[in-house]
């Protein structure tokens, strides 16, 4: 029997010369002092796909996860519109003849439909709340009037306002709100805006109810005005 040292040392006389080659994928046993390490090449796991990550399917795909191990499975409903108790015309509008609007809600007219994503208050006229326009993947605000024949005929003359302002200023230099569209859904005149930030209402809110300097509302003014 030959001691290990005479091995490597007949292996070196016989390699000399030749470059040798490791095979990572085969386990290498090193000597060092004493005691023998195992090395094996790393196979880098493949990463798992979003899908098929618990948290993300528990969270982000929750309503594709709960469909898995029931098809029939109807996600709930928020409701947007206070009171939500319906009343008349044919149970979709409430004591106050505004349209009851849940989220996620499709609202479609023609070949147009916006999907419901959230309210953006209330007045006397009705409602209004953001929606995705699903052709053109943008965000709107559409206002709902409640259906009675007085809001609905004073909207009109609102329209007619808006179309007359829009005219008047195609390329937007004046920071007029931009009235894209209008149609009726469920007896409801629809009027249809571009997204915009903070209305007045929040903008007073937001200063206790103490009004606007007049400084400000001087340059609201010019911006309106200016020809």
């Amino acid at each position: 029997m030959t001691e290990p040292g005479e091995e490597i040392d007949a292996l070196d006389e016989k390699n000399k010369g030749v470059t040798p080659s490791l095979d990572l994928s085969k386990r290498v046993d090193v000597k060092s002092s004493g005691v023998f390490l195992s090395y094996k090449q790393k196979k880098i796991p493949e990463k798992d796909s979003a899908p098929e990550k618990p948290l993300y399917r528990a969270t982000v795909k929750l309503i594709e996860t709960y469909r898995r191990f029931n098809p029939d499975f109807k996600p709930p409903r928020r409701v947007l519109t206070k009171p939500s108790e319906s009343v008349s015309n044919n149970g979709a509008d409430n004591i106050e003849s505004n349209l009851i609007v849940y989220m996620n809600d499709i609202i479609s007219f023609e070949s147009r439909s916006y999907r419901v994503l959230d309210s953006l208050g209330e007045g006397t006229f009705g409602q209004v709340i953001k929606c995705e326009d699903l052709q053109t993947k943008k965000h709107v605000a559409i206002k709902i009037i409640k259906n009675k024949p007085a809001y609905h005929n004073q909207a009109l003359v609102e329209v007619r306002i808006l179309q007359l302002l829009n005219m008047a200023d195609p390329e937007d230099k004046h920071h007029l709100p931009r009235f894209l569209n209008q149609f009726i859904y469920k007896h409801h005149l629809c009027l249809v805006f571009e997204l915009l930030n903070k209305n007045l209402y929040e903008l007073i809110k937001a200063n206790r109810f103490q009004g606007l300097p007049m400084r400000l509302v001087r340059l609201f003014l010019e911006q309106l005005l200016r020809l």
